[in-house]
């Protein structure tokens, strides 16, 4: 598969307001004071799996000797499988602090942009170069994926993003934004899992823009937009329309918004509304567990026999955009993906004793869902920017989001 190709990158430093410091200030006045913009590929979260094991039932010295390698051989190495996140390697290549980021202009410029979400890609600023203090931007074209083995991998297609401000005499309400777009990308979980329909996630095109007018009447914004969005190998289907969740067909049946779109389950997989998002839940076997970590056969085969009877994990996905806004400050992701793997799975294990109680050993991973975390296993925010007015606006005390910082 062809590497991502970097065509330009762009992030505002005080070096590019020394280069641009002999133009006329009539034609290019510096930003607004304090207003900020930033855009990026993605943001992640910093949930991870934490799978612990414990043992119940008979103990003691007996039982010692034969249960040790048991826990060392068998149980510890699908703890070890089952712990950390797929967050921190896909942040590190697509977040604020990788390559692919865009932070605040130095100064204003024009034309103001098309309208979202068809100013980008044709809209990207040209050239985009590392010396832009306009409108820094990032591009990039092709394909990368990103792994994390044996637990999840991100392919992504084409990526670009920039911020502005644009001039009072291109806009009057004078706004900064950050503004992104991917197209193409796909997310695999466990894909050692042949039942497994992967990717789970597929989508067209994303899109974010955070917009922050400085003109002291106008209200912040934020957008989000998504085209083709695909789960389950289309079992699932969506789109995000106005930074809402719009046309949600599962099994055949079209749902035309969250808020019509009932608890509903078939073929084993249920589908919720949360929040401003869609919850998808399936069960995964201990034989599927075993399998999609990736463990050799002289593990898998004694677990198995080993494990109770319908023992299994609950694999969840979270999708959906999201747009915050405050009286000062805007941010948006155009999708978010959550991938959640949690429960226990029970063992119970030979003691080799005549009438001696079998020992039970259960390994539980706990949720990382909760109100600010998508998933344990990835974290994904797609196509992030974010925004905060200047000090010539009208509302309380600025508050700059910390990614701004």
């Amino acid at each position: 598969m062809n590497r991502l190709k970097l065509v330009s990158v762009g992030v505002a430093t005080t070096a590019l307001v020394l280069a641009v410091g002999a133009q006329p200030a009539s034609a290019n006045p510096p930003t607004s004071t304090g207003a900020t913009g930033f855009a990026s590929a993605a943001y992640t979260g910093s949930a991870s799996m934490k799978a612990s094991l414990s043992i119940t039932g008979a103990l003691g010295g007996l039982l010692g000797s034969l249960l040790t390698p048991i826990v060392t051989n068998l149980l510890t190495p699908v703890v070890s499988a089952l712990t950390g996140t797929v967050s921190t390697a896909i942040g590190t290549v697509l977040g604020p602090a990788s390559t692919y980021h865009a932070a605040s202009p130095t100064i204003q410029t024009g034309p103001a942009p098309a309208s979202f979400p068809t100013d980008l890609p044709g809209g990207l600023p040209s050239p985009c170069t590392s010396s832009s203090a306009t409108q820094p931007c990032y591009s990039a074209a092709g394909s990368e994926t990103i792994s994390a083995a044996p637990l999840a991998s991100v392919t992504l297609g084409a990526l670009s993003g920039y911020t502005q401000q644009v001039s009072n005499a291109s806009d009057t309400t004078n706004p900064i934004f950050g503004r992104a777009q991917e197209a193409s990308t796909s997310v695999s979980v466990l894909p050692a899992i042949s039942s497994l329909a992967n990717p789970l996630v597929a989508t067209g095109l994303v899109d974010s823009k955070a917009n922050c007018p400085n003109d002291g009447s106008s209200s912040p914004s934020a957008s989000a937009s998504g085209t083709n969005i695909r789960l389950l190998g289309g079992l699932i289907t969506l789109s995000v329309v106005s930074g809402s969740i719009a046309s949600l067909t599962f099994n055949g049946t079209t749902y035309a918004s969250l808020s019509t779109l009932p608890t509903v389950t078939a073929a084993g997989v249920t589908v919720q509304p949360y929040g401003d998002s869609v919850i998808v839940s399936l069960s995964l076997s201990l034989a599927q567990i075993l399998a999609g970590l990736g463990l050799a056969s002289s593990i898998v085969t004694p677990l198995l026999s080993y494990g109770n009877t319908g023992t299994s994990l609950t694999l969840s996905l979270v999708v959906g955009p999201n747009t915050d806004v405050t009286n000062t400050t805007a941010t948006a992701w155009g999708l978010g993906v959550g991938v959640d793997l949690s429960g226990s799975l029970a063992f119970s294990l030979p003691t080799g004793s005549v009438g001696t109680p079998l020992v039970g050993a259960t390994i539980a991973i706990p949720t990382g869902i909760t109100g600010s975390t998508f998933g344990n296993l990835l974290d994904l925010r797609l196509a992030y920017s974010a925004c905060a007015v200047g000090t010539t606006s009208v509302g309380a005390t600025q508050v700059i989001p910390p990614e701004l910082i």
